[in-house]
């Protein structure tokens, strides 16, 4: 906690902190947003998220991820203008640390955010690649706050999709929550295979995001005035797409896939990488994640 709090003050003096942070908590998840201005009331792209049990882990996940996007806008970096989009961005905070493991940490982290996009996005494209799909039996939250949350937000069932490509020990997991209303709402998260219950921990907070913001958007919604995010979440949330999703769950086969070579591996320079480290990494061929056409089921 007291690195946090210095490496905030550290942030203040260098003029790197969000005009505005807000905390919201629910089943024992923080949420935190950081933003300087928000492009929406229900899901801003324009908003760093922080999400974790930990109040001053999920500020810490903000405020760096607020940095990332910052500098990175900024940044010449061949890897950084490879594409508009954050895929495969990661930062970690070096301030009172060994700066060697930070940029380690931060290197794996931007890796499996790389993999996990690269993965979600070519098994939703290509029908023809194998996974697996069970009832989701959380390893993190207990039964009666798995049946609070499905009460809340009228979910009819919650799976877990699991992708596992044949040449890595990374693994995929996709919460899938069907609702009421005939629709879909996901939360996803890739992860090494012996670090399974991470993974389900950043999915639900994931999952949890995305559900609260369904709920805003189908009750306080102007069509005309969402944006591709939230089109794509209302879209799937609302049953307007869920023929495709049930097609694609119906369509399993045998055919693995595999991840490629990286593409990009690099640290990003910056003025301020003593207190913040930066890694991108980009697959070859990394297709596009949040982009395409709307009906998508990459969120």
């Amino acid at each position: 906690m007291e690195d946090i709090r210095e490496l905030a003050l550290v942030l203040k003096s260098r003029n790197l902190l969000p005009k505005h942070v807000e905390f919201s908590n629910c089943y024992n998840v923080t949420i935190v947003s950081a933003y300087d201005e928000t492009s929406s009331e229900f899901i801003s792209e324009s908003v760093s998220m922080g999400i974790d049990p930990d109040t001053q882990i999920a500020f810490a996940k903000a405020i760096v991820e607020y940095n990332e996007r910052k500098i990175s806008k900024k940044s010449s970096s061949a890897a950084i203008k490879a594409t508009s989009r954050s895929d495969g961005l990661a930062a970690f905070p070096v301030y009172n640390r060994n700066q060697n493991v930070s940029k380690v940490i931060c290197q794996k982290h931007a890796f499996l955010e790389a993999a996990e996009r690269f993965l979600w996005a070519t098994w939703w494209d290509n029908s023809k690649i194998a996974f697996e799909i069970n009832l989701w039996r959380p390893l993190i939250l207990d039964p009666l706050t798995v049946d609070s949350i499905k009460n809340t937000f009228a979910i009819k069932s919650l799976r877990k999709i699991t992708i596992r490509p044949n040449n890595s020990s990374v693994i995929l997991t996709i919460l899938l929550a069907e609702n009421f209303d005939g629709g879909f709402i996901t939360g996803g998260a890739a992860s090494f295979n012996n670090e399974i219950t991470d993974a389900e921990k950043r999915s639900f907070g994931e999952l949890l995001r995305h559900l609260i913001a369904y709920e805003k958007i189908k009750t306080e919604y102007n069509i005309e005035s969402l944006s591709f995010y939230e089109r794509r979440l209302y879209g799937f949330g609302s049953g307007m797409w869920r023929e495709l999703v049930l097609n694609r769950l119906n369509s399993n086969s045998k055919t693995l896939i595999a991840l490629p070579e990286l593409n990009f591996d690099e640290v990003i320079e910056h003025p301020n990488d003593d207190i913040i480290s930066i890694h991108r990494c980009l697959f070859r061929n990394q297709p596009v994640f949040m982009g395409g056409k709307e009906d998508r089921l990459c969120i």
